[in-house]
């Protein structure tokens, strides 16, 4: 038939393969942890033939998948929690331009229970042009789905949240197709899905990519980020998860398009190379290749990795028809054939299916079949098959089986039967007799010659065949055992052993699954004379591994060990006493007791509290989840909160911590330093005043913060009118250690006097108007003139008095002036009188000049400086009375006399 011309009738063809018995999965199927690829068909670009491997290259613009599940039990594990589902996936590298991306076609299966499932259909795209690489958010993008961001990486996903639902058998189909649309990459994602009442096929998906590429899917070679190639891979429904199979039944095909046909893929690996998900190795899916179906067939078991097949070819010639035959089937395979002497070209076909039969009516003679295989338009393998028409052979079959295989057809033995040159006898290796035994192929004779179970006949001629064969029993063991059998050493759990063969087993240890072993403690020796089952009762124990997250200590059977796993005796106990396992600087685990009975391998969850070693510089006061503690180190539960006060800590003598508050969490080892100021102390005889940072303070004796810079006056003022005279060992102090100071002080007051005086203290004379006078003291003011100046003075009264506070001293004086009276200086208190007189004759007038202008006589009141000078003057009044009065005495006496004389003279002249 053509290559998967019509693949949806194949599709329910599938549908006639019967069903599986699916058992219940359950948690306790997946204690165990190993892991390998997904399993399928992939494809690399690398063929295995029987001359070792040969690569090739090819592109497709489609690839196709194809599964038809019969049932399964099964569950996807990630370590911590598990699903009913697994995945199918069509993945694919596909090239456009310089960039490469992962195609994934990956719908997801989930087991509801009761034959019944649901199938989610899904699709990603990945940019993996290099490790790392993003499909840009810039670059425009088609599909129903969206970029989605994990881990780091940009990639497109689209999930289709309404199920399928069916039941058990259906065929799911899955077809990528890359192709350009209006100048962009276009990936289009389809599928077709039928059971025995549905059928239903479209596409679910349609990206495009804004880069203008023509895409390809590239099969061989390497990208970047790892191998080119695609695959049909059943696979966990997560990433970095883990599928674990109780019970499986599939079957799988894949293959590539080529001219709007579909071929099998060319070659085909049993695992993935290109996903995280994984499969459980020993609670896998075994795989096997069918090729006259065509098809892999999956079930339950330990799971399968290699090549699904070595590529082959053959040929046979009986009555007229050439029969060939092909692994793979439903490849690109060309049949030519050639004659062998003449090298001429006689036939040529393509070969559908696994074998095809042709006519070939041609002369008897030797030729020679050409096969070759294609991937796309490239030829990857050739291969040459010599095959003669001549006559027939006639061979005589003698053997205690009732049949054997010519060419591959039965025939009855202990006959005689003609066959087509070249032709192959084959002998079954095994023949079933009943339970437990059989008889088992050692050898052919042909003509006395010995051989294999096949024999192949080339040249006309009579053969006589005898195929010797021994009898065997089947015998069982409960697990793998290592044992001789007649000095030859065999290993096996259920094996065939010839009659009467003896059977010799040792003490020696058995690992029988992952995490379960069996020692035999005692030897056992017996002849094999019937089929039988060897339970060792009594000679074996069966133990199991058991697990811890680390290396802890543990008591059993009252020995101790300290391990991170150990095989323990199936039924001991184990038991783990409280214990502090150190992990590295700064963590350790805090185990808490606890036992258990070891019936099954386990990975026991060890109850244990991580504690992180917290450091201070110094011890520190603080509440660990509302519990007061005092340390410099600590190991403290992680999550644990740490909180700490204002606080002063003594750490040494005159040194003190003052240590701001603060809260943390722990999650790491830590080193912690607060915000802390640290201060000295300092020592001081009395409090005294001093200047701190540029600040006046009282000092007291007490903590001060380091690098406080103390300024120690020797006079201070407290005030204007009091100061204390300070007296101490040092005058500057930067604290940079504890300190002590021997200091004093001196309380003096200011004394205010009304003048500049001369005054006593304590009986020591001093000269002012105001001076400091220590506190207690005696101040004595006697009474004394203070001069204004040259012509006022102040008498002033003294006082004596104690100082015991500042002082304005208010003493009684009373004002003098200077009186200057004609040069006869004499001091008069304020508002005396003085009486100006100064002697004066008759013919004198005296009269006072300066301060005043007064008579004599007059009287003057002292209001300030005086100065009086008498004047005396001629009284010209007096005078002019007194020399009137003369004038008027000579000027009578004068006329008295001339009076007299006229009188005289006249008598005589008579």
């Amino acid at each position: 038939m053509k290559a998967h011309q019509t693949v949806l009738l194949l599709s329910l063809a599938f549908l006639l393969i019967s069903l599986g018995v699916p058992v219940h999965a359950s948690a306790s199927s997946v204690t165990s942890q190993d892991s390998g690829n997904a399993i399928g068909m992939a494809d690399i670009g690398v063929l295995q033939t029987s001359n070792g491997n040969l690569s090739y290259t090819t592109f497709t613009n489609a690839i196709i998948g194809r599964i038809q599940f019969n049932g399964g039990d099964f569950l996807s594990y990630n370590g911590t929690s598990y699903v009913n589902q697994a995945s199918v996936q069509l993945d694919g590298v596909v090239k456009a331009g310089n960039q490469y991306f992962w195609v994934q076609n990956m719908p997801i299966i989930q087991s509801e229970g009761g034959g019944l499932y649901k199938i989610y259909l899904s699709d990603l795209v990945w940019n993996i042009t290099q490790p790392g690489s993003n499909i840009s958010t810039s670059i425009p993008i088609g599909g129903k789905g969206s970029l989605t961001t994990k881990n780091g990486v940009t990639f497109y996903e689209y999930k289709d949240n309404k199920p399928i639902i069916t039941k058990t058998p259906f065929v799911l189909q899955l077809i990528t197709s890359a192709n350009e649309t209006n100048n962009y990459m276009n990936l289009q994602f389809s599928y077709s899905f039928s059971n025995s009442s549905t059928i239903g096929i479209g596409e679910f998906d349609d990206f495009v990519l804004g880069i203008p590429q023509s895409p390809l899917f590239v099969i061989g070679g390497e990208n970047p980020s790892g191998p080119n190639g695609f695959e049909m891979v059943i696979s966990a429904s997560n990433d970095f998860s883990t599928l674990y199979v109780n019970s499986w039944n599939s079957t799988m095909w894949s293959g590539y398009s080529y001219n709007g046909e579909f071929y099998t893929m060319p070659s085909a690996m049993s695992t993935s190379f290109g996903i995280t998900g994984k499969v459980s190795q020993s609670h896998g899916i075994s795989e096997t290749w069918n090729n006259a179906m065509d098809y892999a067939v999956q079930s339950s078991g330990e799971s399968t990795n290699g090549f699904l097949w070595n590529i082959s070819t053959s040929a046979s010639y009986s009555q007229g028809k050439l029969t060939v035959y092909v692994t793979p089937g439903d490849s690109m395979w060309k049949l030519t054939v050639k004659n062998a002497q003449t090298g001429l070209e006689v036939f040529s076909s393509q070969i559908n299916g696994s074998s095809e039969s042709f006519n070939f009516n041609a002369n008897q003679g030797y030729y020679i079949a050409d096969f070759q295989m294609m991937a796309g338009p490239s030829l990857i393998y050739t291969t040459q098959v010599d095959f003669s028409t001549n006559d027939y052979a006639l061979v005589s079959v003698s053997t205690v089986v009732p049949h054997y295989y010519v060419n591959g057809i039965e025939e009855p033995s202990n006959s005689t039967v003609p066959v087509h040159l070249p032709s192959s006898i084959c002998f079954p290796k095994t023949y079933q007799i009943g339970l437990g035994e059989r008889l088992f192929f050692k050898y052919s004779l042909v003509d006395g010659v010995k051989e294999g179970n096949i024999v192949n006949i080339t040249s006309p001629g009579t053969y006589t065949i005898n195929a010797t064969y021994v009898l065997q029993y089947e015998v069982g063991f409960p697990f793998n055992v290592t044992l001789t059998v007649n000095g030859v050493t065999e290993n096996f759990k259920l094996g065939w052993i010839n009659v009467d063969s003896t059977l010799n087993i040792s003490n020696q240890t058995d690992y029988i699954s992952n995490g379960t072993r069996a020692i035999i403690t005692s030897p056992l020796s017996f002849k094999v004379e019937t089929p039988i089952n060897v339970t060792l009762q009594g000679h074996y124990i069966i133990q199991y591994l058991v697990k811890f997250p680390f290396n802890v200590t543990i008591i059993v059977d009252k020995s101790t060990y300290f391990v991170n796993s150990s095989w323990i005796t199936k039924g001991y106990t184990v038991n783990l006493p409280t214990q502090i396992i150190p992990v590295k600087d700064g963590v350790r685990y805090y185990v808490e007791p606890s036992e258990f009975q070891v019936n099954e391998p386990i990975t026991f969850p060890v109850a244990y509290v991580v504690q992180y070693l917290v450091r201070f510089p110094f011890n520190i006061t603080v509440s660990v989840n509302g519990t007061v503690m005092n340390f410099a180190q600590s190991w403290i539960n992680s999550s644990s909160i740490v909180v700490a006060s204002l606080q002063q800590i003594h750490i040494a003598k005159g040194v003190m911590y003052n240590v701001s508050s603060f809260s943390f969490v722990v999650n790491k080892p830590m080193n912690y330093t607060p915000v802390y100021g640290v201060y000295y102390y300092v020592s001081l005889t009395t409090p005294i005043p001093v200047n701190i940072n540029g600040e006046n303070y009282t000092i007291n004796s007490g903590y001060y913060l380091k690098g406080t810079h103390i300024t120690f006056y020797s006079v201070f003022y407290v005030n204007s009118t009091e100061r204390l005279l300070v007296r101490s060992n040092v005058s500057q102090l930067n604290l940079t250690e504890p300190s002590s100071i021997s200091d004093s002080y001196i309380v003096q007051y200011l004394i205010h006097l009304p003048f500049n005086m001369t005054f006593s203290v304590n009986g020591k004379q001093e000269t002012g108007q105001s001076s400091w006078v220590n506190s207690g003291s005696n101040v004595v003011v006697k009474p004394q003139f203070i001069y204004v100046n040259s012509t006022e003075r102040y008498s002033v009264n003294g006082e004596n008095f104690t100082v015991t506070a500042p002082r304005s001293v208010n003493l009684p004086y009373t004002v003098e002036y200077l009186a200057n009276i004609n040069g006869n200086r004499t001091w008069y208190p304020i508002g005396s009188v003085i009486k100006l007189q100064a002697p004066q004759g008759f013919f004198q007038v005296v009269t006072w000049q300066g301060t005043y202008q007064e008579p004599n006589g007059a009287t003057i009141k002292v209001n300030g400086p005086i100065t009086e000078t008498s004047i005396t003057s001629t009284n010209y009044v007096n005078v002019g009375i007194v020399t009137t009065i003369i004038i008027l005495i000579i000027a009578l006496t004068v006329a008295i006399l001339l009076k007299r004389s006229k009188g005289g003279s006249g008598n005589t002249q008579k």
